[in-house]
């Protein structure tokens, strides 16, 4: 069975080449005009290349099928420049680097990252300040508790890396800690223990979690059903947490993927979360992350392209 970001990525370029082509060409056109000169992609300040938002500029790429050769010479010079200088990433800078570095070795067949035993061991370096004895991952060495995201982005990260890197965590103890100091009453996880509300976010990254090493029960998901019914806002987005008035891009992406995992998003208004969607795209391509934004980034516009894979079929009220 493939690896959760494989699965994911399998499924929406699947979706996508359903989509209507003015759709696949403006979005591209976005994310290759994106390109900086060093060859990596940032956020909205354009400074240097960036690992986090370079990683969801390839994804949506590889999702809507575009192949470019001249965008894809100069990424891979990038990732080549930036192999040196990983271990002095931050955490989540160095996960994306990873997955997006393997990602091009594998279409390119070009080597970037060092030998799969010097890599493993760099991984497992970098990441041991980081491992708490209950399972889960922290933001910082500094920080005390597991963050349910920085857990995610570790495990997906690892397993999609393949041997011998899967062996660098273990899943005991984390199960527990998951369900008991992270998941809340409303059926909603947390991201940090010393936060007081569930939010979607993080309750997607802890099913995803709970997913990969094997430890999703009916009850937990019913109770994340639950949890998103409760922050679907009537305009069709989801809000981040009960605590926000509106619904934003990223949240309504991470609501639906999970939704889609567990056969339930069909119970919920398609064409108003169309809708929703929609409102934040850009007419010259790209997508902004909540109403009030003005601007758009590489990626929201991952974001919305996924959205709109999954409901490729609706008809937005």
């Amino acid at each position: 069975m493939p690896d959760y970001l494989t699965s994911l990525a399998i499924k929406m370029m699947t979706a996508s080449a359903e989509l209507d082509a003015d759709f696949r060409s403006r979005h591209a056109a976005y994310i290759l005009k994106s390109q900086l000169p060093d060859g990596g992609f940032s956020g909205r300040m354009r400074g240097a290349g960036d690992a986090y938002y370079t990683s969801f500029a390839l994804r949506t790429l590889m999702t809507l099928g575009v192949e470019d050769e001249a965008c894809g010479r100069r990424l891979t010079a990038w990732l080549c420049g930036m192999t040196p200088r990983a271990e002095m990433l931050g955490p989540v800078d160095f996960l994306t680097f990873l997955g997006t570095a393997r990602t091009v070795e594998m279409l390119s067949g070009e080597k970037i990252l060092p030998e799969e035993e010097a890599c493993a061991e760099m991984v497992r370096r970098y990441l041991e300040p980081l491992r708490r004895e209950c399972g889960m991952f922290a933001k910082s060495p500094r920080s005390a508790a597991g963050s349910v995201y920085q857990t995610f982005l570790v495990l997906t990260t690892l397993e999609f890396m393949g041997e011998p890197f899967r062996s660098l965590f273990s899943s005991e103890g984390l199960t527990e800690s998951l369900t008991q100091k992270y998941r809340l009453p409303d059926g909603g996880f947390r991201e940090h223990p010393e936060v007081r509300t569930a939010g979607v976010n993080p309750t997607a990254a802890a099913v995803g979690i709970l997913r990969i090493v094997g430890e999703l029960t009916d009850e937990i998901a019913a109770g994340c059903v639950r949890f998103f019914h409760e922050n679907a806002l009537p305009d069709g987005g989801w809000r981040a947490n009960p605590l926000i008035p509106v619904s934003d891009l990223l949240s309504t992406f991470t609501a639906m993927v999970t939704l889609e995992n567990f056969s339930r998003l069909e119970d919920f208004n398609l064409p108003q979360i169309r809708k929703f969607v929609k409102t934040l795209e850009l007419p010259d391509g790209g997508f902004r992350a909540a109403a009030m934004d003005t601007q758009a980034d590489v990626e929201y516009t991952f974001y919305g392209v996924g959205a709109e894979c999954f409901l490729r079929n609706v008809d937005a009220v």
